[in-house]
């Protein structure tokens, strides 16, 4: 293979949400379809911290340091921790606050609270309270990639929904 259609190839696997979700299934899925959605246009990180900005540098890592996803902003830290078919721990969650630049971080899963008080920093945010913010958040993006890809978004949303229910 050549070396510039091996780059096309790899620019077009970065860009393509089915093979983002392909990567792996259940808990692994979702972590990589949403590392792939603020890859491809930075608003989407506020789905998950709200009172995040766009900035330039950002970072996003997905099992970095056993965190699900990891966004980092010069040497500020956001974690996301995502629980689909695992029971967190606050020890995880209090280990991964005590990691260098650490400053917020968002405990997900398909029930409504979190089974414990969350450590300081902290929230929980449920699967459909996700979808509510990516069925709002895709109108205003300017990835020119994502309005390519609005159906798989919306159907990412459809199938979510019905996996909460």
């Amino acid at each position: 293979m050549e070396k510039i259609a091996y780059k096309e190839a790899i620019k077009y696997l970065k860009n393509s949400p089915v093979f983002a979700m392909s990567l792996s299934s259940k808990e692994l899925f979702h972590s990589n379809f949403w590392a792939w959605l603020m890859e491809q246009d930075s608003k989407f990180i506020t789905c998950f911290f709200d009172d995040f900005e766009g900035k330039d540098g950002i970072s996003i890592s997905r099992e970095k340091e056993h965190m699900d996803i990891q966004i980092e902003v010069g040497k500020c830290k956001y974690v996301i921790e995502n629980k689909f078919k695992s029971i967190p721990t606050e020890s995880q969650l209090c280990k991964y606050s005590e990691t260098d630049g650490f400053q917020k971080g968002v405990l997900t899963g398909i029930s409504e609270n979190a089974p414990f008080d969350l450590p300081s920093k902290w929230k929980y945010l449920s699967y459909g309270c996700i979808c509510d913010k990516l069925e709002q958040l895709p109108k205003g993006t300017k990835s020119e990639n994502l309005s390519n890809n609005k159906m798989i978004v919306t159907q990412y949303i459809e199938m979510t929904r019905n996996l909460v229910r």
